[in-house]
């Protein structure tokens, strides 16, 4: 597991993430994304809230343990708070997992790329 600190200081803390997506995960992610994408195209009026719905379930998910300040120790959708900063930090969590996850080491980082 790996641990991952919040920098936001109205949600002070850290999430426990695993090591790396299970092809489950990693499938349910990418499949979230799909449906994120085709419902914030059909939705413009609505901004990056209905793209971030789609992926809320399955990051809540891939989170293994929550421990941030004021929240509960198992967070759902449905008990996450309506803060896009938190919403921000979740998604990009599991984004960068699922990056790391298919990175591999052996070859160079593209140039801009982290």
């Amino acid at each position: 597991m790996k641990q991952v600190d919040s920098t936001d200081p109205r949600w002070p803390g850290h999430v426990m993430i695993p090591d790396y997506l299970n092809y489950k995960a990693l499938v349910a992610w990418e499949t979230a994304l799909d449906r994120a994408k085709t419902v914030s195209e059909l939705e413009t009026t609505k901004g990056s809230s209905s793209f971030f719905l789609e992926l809320l379930p399955v990051a809540c998910s891939i989170i293994l343990e929550w421990h941030i300040e004021g929240l509960p120790e198992k967070v759902t959708p449905d008990n996450f708070p309506a803060s896009t900063k938190l919403l921000a930090f979740t998604t990009g969590i599991v984004s960068d997992l699922y990056t790391s996850t298919n990175e591999d080491p052996s070859l160079p980082k593209e140039v801009g790329k982290s």
